[in-house]
């Protein structure tokens, strides 16, 4: 009974542990002080639980200005900044979309960042977060380059049709490298004269379950890197790559036969 009661504590606790590891996320705060630590975000409390470099660290709420999931704190764009409200937080979705509301935790697994809005809590997972603004970022921290757009060494143009799900870029990206899009156009969906998208995705805001990424707008712009998970794009500038390999880009739907129209994107790298 003893042994089994022992072998019992043992499995909890490498769930638990299993558990602790999953819920956590890649993530990079932008400080008052225009620093910027890159890690994987682990906890919300009285402040930010961080892990760099195999170390915990913590960092007081008011000290970060930005959690930036996705793009390592660089080029964040002007249409994002001049969006964040004078009170209250910015949340960019990494479809493109976006809502303002006040960040009051950071729990579960998978990671969910939880908002306080006018239509009560909204619970939002962690994999589909751009960036959140905590503050508007002042004029000391802009000139440290964080506001400014990364430099482009080298620019594409791609154009990706409507009715193709993957288009090979020809593009090879390392893990973390900083990609800039800019992306334009319109893609018809379905025989539904309404039924379009722009890159940012479904302009009648619905969702598609057998989509690559069922939880962001049908028709959006999205991308993956070889065979791998798809990421949304939508309508952000920039984006630190998730893996290292070929970058492929395509639009958010199940069954692209019947879609007309097309997507033009410029990568810079």
């Amino acid at each position: 009974m003893h042994k089994r009661t022992w072998l019992a504590a043992i499995c909890l606790t490498a769930l638990a542990l299993d558990a602790a590891v999953m819920a956590q996320h890649s993530a990079t705060l932008v400080l008052r002080s225009g620093d910027r630590v890159s890690g994987e975000l682990r906890d919300m409390g009285a402040d930010f639980t961080m892990r760099v470099n195999g170390e915990i660290r913590h960092y007081p709420i008011k000290d970060v200005i930005v959690i930036d999931l996705v793009g390592g704190g660089s080029g964040l764009p002007d249409t994002e900044l001049n969006a964040i409200p004078s009170s209250g937080h910015l949340i960019v979705l990494r479809s493109g979309g976006s809502f303002t509301g006040q960040l009051v935790d950071i729990a579960g697994n998978p990671m969910q960042f939880v908002f306080g809005t006018d239509q009560g809590k909204r619970r939002v997972e962690a994999s589909n977060i751009g960036r959140v603004y905590l503050n508007r970022l002042s004029g000391t921290t802009a000139t440290t380059g964080i506001a400014a757009q990364a430099p482009t060494g080298n620019q594409k143009a791609i154009v990706i049709p409507g009715n193709t799900q993957w288009v090979d870029t020809g593009i090879n990206v390392s893990r973390g490298q900083i990609v800039n899009f800019s992306s334009s156009g319109e893609i018809q969906l379905s025989g539904n004269p309404d039924d379009k998208a722009a890159p940012g995705g479904s302009l009648l805001g619905r969702t598609e379950f057998r989509a690559p990424m069922r939880s962001t707008l049908a028709g959006a712009l999205i991308g993956r890197i070889g065979n791998g998970r798809a990421f949304g794009i939508g309508t952000q500038t920039s984006l630190s790559m998730p893996e290292s390999g070929r970058l492929f880009l395509g639009v958010n739907d199940p069954n692209v036969r019947d879609n007309s129209g097309s997507f033009a994107v410029t990568l810079g790298w």
